[in-house]
Parts: structure tokens; C-alpha cells; sequence
């Protein structure tokens, strides 16, 4: 069973903007492109319009199948196979996500949003929203700018310089990456991977942002005394010369960070993570380094007097003339 990508249209240049783009996926995929209309059922509308004749509905048909010809034509003229369907439907988006349900060969729906007939008649606007809400099979949506409407007689495969893939970092998130790869590969484009943070992170990063970024733009030895860091993502921050004198550090991460000639004296470093960062000739008499990961860290010429390192994790620190006493 060859694949099918279902692409609705309404008579619009809008709605055109699209085949470019079904024009690619149908040569990737070797798929057949399904050109659909969705046109009203005879006896609709049920109120009287005096400007609407009463064979309206054999000329709505006839118009539709012309006009879907012409373009199976055009496409087919670019190496790929095309059938054209309509359906009747009183709710366009109701009718083409049933449309698809009834195929299982349907593997995409390609479509554009707002476009709109001749006569003025809204097809793909708020439709593509009832579709996205309920079609059972992928989905491909284009807001089509003017550039993107195509020339009379004129069809090209679209092409992607750059695919960008939002994450959330959840595994059915993840099952796209195959096909942005396809994508990438295919296009020689690149690829960005953009994480959907939760909103409770957001707001960490906001009030981590707050303290690390003036940190980042503070001149040396600006005085941050008795400031509360507790928790903050300090890590390869470079911080020579400050005093951090009696600051709360408790939890935060300092690993890989510059703490050349920093006065940490009485600094509360309890669970922080200070592995592997510089801490030479630093000052942190009387601080708690209770669990602390010091791992790797250069303490070498620190002032440690009276500091508290109970179960801090000392592996592989450099002390060489470190004051412990």
C-alpha cells in the first residue's frame, strides 16, 4: 500500500502555498499527493439565498474537479503520482480529519492556515486548528507569506536550510528526532534542538539569571559580604578578588569556577560543589565546607584556620601549603 499525503485545498493562492512543500515530502517518501476539496452537501445551505442558483451544488462539483485536474497535472509534471478527491462536509476541519480516519494509508495531512476561496468562504483558518485537535495522523502547517505563493503553471520541491526540533525532554518528544534527521540529511541543512523548559524552571533560571549575570560584570573585589548564593549555578564563574566574606553558598555549584585571592572567611559552603575549581591563596578561615566536593579542586596556599570540612569529599584536592591548622 503506497503512502498517501492528504493536502486540502480551497481554490486559494494561499492554500497553493503548500504544494511546494507536499511536493518535497511526496519525493522523500515516494508518496501519492491526495488533492482534496471539501464542497457543501446538496440541500445546504438550509435558510434561502436569493444570489444562489439551484444547480449551484453541479457547479461546485464541476468547478472542483477542474480545478483539482489542473493542478494533479502541474504536480504530476514533477515525477510524482496525484489523485484529486472531494468531500462533502458542512464543517471543513470535521471533514477532513474523517476523511483521513477512513484511510489508513494517510500519513500526513499537509495543509496552509487562512486561506480562502473566491467567494470569500473560510476554509483553512480556524479549520486547521479542529484538524491539528483531531486528526489521527501527522500534520504539516504553513503560514503562508507572499513570497511562498507560486507562479502560474510553476511547481518546486520546497527546501529547509534549518530544522528546528522543540524538546521537552520526554521520550515520545524524542520519537521526531528520526525524522528531523531524514530531514536534515536530505535538505544538507542543519539542525537546532530547543528544550521546553516547565514553568517552575523558568523561574529558577529567573532568579538564577539575577545573581549570576551581575556576578559576571562585577569588577574585582567588589564587596558581596553576607550575600545569599545558596543554591546558585555559579559554575566556571570567575570571582577573583571578591569578598564573599560570610556569604551563603550552601548547595551551590562553584565547580570548574576562579576564586584566585577570594575571601571566603566564614562563608557557609555546606554540600557545595567546588570540584575542580581554583581556590589558590583564597581566604576561607572559619568557613563550613561540611560536605562539600572538593574533588580536584587547587586549594594550594588557602587559608583553611578553623575552616569545618567534616565529610567533605578532599579527593585528589591540591593543599600544597594550604594553612589547615
Amino acid at each position: 500500500m503506497q503512502p498517501h499525503i492528504i493536502v486540502p485545498l480551497d481554490g486559494s493562492t494561499d492554500a497553493e502555498a503548500i504544494l511546494s512543500h507536499a511536493l518535497f515530502f511526496a519525493h522523500q517518501t515516494r508518496s501519492t499527493l491526495l488533492l482534496l476539496r471539501v464542497i457543501m452537501p446538496p440541500g445546504e445551505p438550509e435558510y434561502v439565498v436569493p444570489y444562489i442558483p439551484d444547480d449551484w451544488y453541479e457547479g461546485e462539483v464541476n468547478w472542483t474537479q477542474n480545478y483539482l485536474t489542473d493542478l494533479a497535472a502541474r504536480l504530476e509534471a514533477q515525477g510524482v503520482r496525484v489523485q484529486t478527491q472531494h468531500v462533502e462536509g458542512t464543517f471543513a476541519g470535521a471533514a477532513i480529519s474523517s476523511f483521513a480516519e477512513q484511510h489508513a494509508d494517510a500519513q500526513l495531512i499537509a495543509l496552509a492556515t487562512h486561506g480562502r476561496g473566491a467567494d470569500g468562504r473560510l476554509l483553512l483558518g480556524s479549520v486547521a486548528g479542529d484538524i491539528f485537535a483531531h486528526a489521527s495522523t501527522s500534520l504539516l502547517l504553513l503560514h503562508p507569506s507572499k513570497s511562498e505563493k507560486i507562479a502560474s503553471g510553476v511547481f518546486s520541491p520546497a527546501s529547509y536550510q534549518t530544522i528546528m526540533v522543540p524538546l521537552d525532554g520526554a521520550a515520545p518528544g524524542e520519537r521526531v528526532l528520526e525524522r528531523a534527521t531524514a530531514l536534515v540529511l536530505d535538505c544538507n541543512a542543519s539542525v537546532l534542538l530547543v528544550a521546553v523548559l516547565p514553568p517552575y524552571l523558568l523561574e529558577q533560571e529567573v532568579l538564577v539569571d539575577e545573581i549570576v549575570e551581575p556576578l559576571q560584570r562585577a569588577p574585582a573585589h567588589e564587596e558581596m559580604e553576607r550575600a545569599d548564593l545558596s543554591g546558585a549555578d555559579l559554575r566556571a564563574i570567575d570571582l577573583t578578588g571578591s569578598n564573599l566574606a560570610r556569604a551563603d553558598l550552601s548547595g551551590a555549584n562553584l565547580s570548574g569556577a576562579i576564586l584566585l585571592n577570594v575571601d571566603l572567611s566564614g562563608a557557609d559552603l555546606t554540600g557545595a560543589n567546588l570540584s575542580g575549581m581554583n581556590a589558590t591563596k583564597a581566604t576561607l578561615a572559619g568557613a563550613t565546607l561540611s560536605g562539600a566536593n572538593l574533588a580536584h579542586a587547587d586549594l594550594s596556599g588557602a587559608n583553611l584556620v578553623n575552616a569545618t570540612h567534616l565529610q567533605a569529599d578532599l579527593v585528589e584536592a591540591n593543599l600544597a601549603d594550604a594553612d589547615m591548622s
